[in-house]
């Protein structure tokens, strides 16, 4: 038997602070201010199991998130797990260009291309109820965790299982007020000096070709007549994507910006249907 403060004293000699808070709130819904509190409290032999196996997989550089089989996205958590792209802050800026877009341009039928664990779709249907929103994934886990975070959520996003090239032939031209992607973006390059952790996570949701810009060019080339005019598209980049992405949207787009993080680097662009 060991108690909250000698359990952490011995995890921390492995693994940060940070990470001790989060194993402890998430699987053992110990938080920070029963640290203070009761840092006497006896802990069971199957916690302090369930401590040590997460540090262990921690050591080996596993994404805290994919131990747990929690994310949280814009204050909500999301259900995640190893076979899907964890959520991450930057695309905050994404999400928050898109809400300004629908809120100013009256924006209803919306679509999520390449949607993951659901993060954008279901965060913007939370910000504007009177949307359309349909998520579209094709990967077999990922798809599973859309479905349940739109269940957890109680989403009334639409979900589709479909690969998003070939779901292009189920939209009628001239019906998408807004089409939003996070798509795989990641370079031939960048993936061969990716940080150990990012390496767990499912490739298909990382690579985007040798350039990272196969996405973004097959999306434009089948989806711009599908966008209305007056309508816009809105995408995650890489920080060294944005003149590339933008040369691609000046054929049918016009009102082309990028969007910058806290660190002032290119996170988002988006652009009108002329």
């Amino acid at each position: 038997m060991a108690t909250i403060k000698h359990a952490a004293a011995e995890l921390r000699k492995h693994i940060s602070d940070y990470q001790i808070y989060i194993l402890f709130e998430d699987l053992l819904g110990i938080t920070k201010n029963d640290f203070i509190t009761e840092p006497d409290k006896d802990l069971t032999d199957e916690e302090i199991s369930l401590l040590s196996e997460a540090a262990d997989r921690l050591k080996l550089h596993e994404p805290i998130q994919y131990i747990t089989g929690k994310a949280y996205f814009m204050g909500e958590m999301y259900k995640v797990g190893p076979g899907v792209l964890i959520p991450r802050d930057d695309t905050e800026v994404l999400v928050n260009v898109c809400d300004r877009l629908i809120k100013e341009k009256k924006y209803r039928n919306c679509i999520d291309l390449c949607s993951g664990t659901g993060i954008i779709a279901i965060t913007l249907k939370k910000l504007n109820s009177g949307i359309d929103m349909t998520a579209v994934e094709i990967d077999d886990v990922a798809f599973s965790y859309l479905r349940e975070n739109k269940t957890e959520l109680k989403s009334d996003i639409l979900i589709k299982k479909a690969d998003i090239f070939d779901y292009v032939n189920e939209i009628k031209d001239d019906s998408i007020d807004l089409l939003i992607s996070n798509p795989p973006y990641i370079s031939e390059s960048d993936m061969k000096t990716l940080q150990k952790e990012v390496t767990f996570e499912p490739y298909l949701a990382l690579y985007g070709g040798a350039d990272g810009l196969d996405f973004y060019r097959k999306i434009i080339d089948l989806y711009s007549k599908k966008v209305k005019k007056g309508g816009s598209v809105a995408f995650e980049i890489g920080e060294e994507q944005k003149d590339k992405i933008y040369h691609m949207l000046e054929k049918d787009f016009d009102d082309i910006h990028i969007y910058t993080d806290i660190q002032n680097l290119p996170r988002a662009i988006s652009a009108k249907k002329r």
